[in-house]
């Protein structure tokens, strides 16, 4: 079934819609990680709040989604296809905010890093 092939081709797929996203917006972002497991950041002092954003207004869309995505042979085009709509979306709030030189309006507290959570 080649599904090594299927993630690896998936996973480009989303760090080029990543691209184009940011592109559009004119965001800053960076991103790294493996095909399988592409990884996502914005280029921003404040990148732990935009992507807490990030996750919040994704989540209006009916995406849990944050800085990292674990590709499997589950993620469907029609899923991705929508994923992309709802990230141009985002981009655009982050943007226009990042523009107004304003606060994100956060539901709750920002994330904090990985590390951060592991040493206390």
């Amino acid at each position: 079934k080649k599904i090594q092939s299927q993630i690896k081709k998936k996973g480009k797929l989303i760090q080029n819609i990543w691209k184009e996203c940011a592109l559009n917006c004119n965001l800053k972002i960076t991103i790294s990680g493996q095909l399988s497991m592409p990884y996502l950041s914005f280029d921003y002092e404040n990148n732990l709040e935009i992507s807490t954003y990030f996750t919040q207004e994704m989540l209006k869309k009916n995406f849990l989604a944050g800085n990292l995505v674990s590709i499997s042979s589950a993620h469907k085009s029609n899923v991705i296809n929508k994923y992309k709509k709802a990230c141009l979306l985002t981009f655009k709030k982050i943007s226009n905010i990042l523009l107004q030189n304003k606060k994100f309006p956060l539901k709750g507290p920002v994330k904090h890093s990985t590390f951060r959570r592991l040493t206390g």
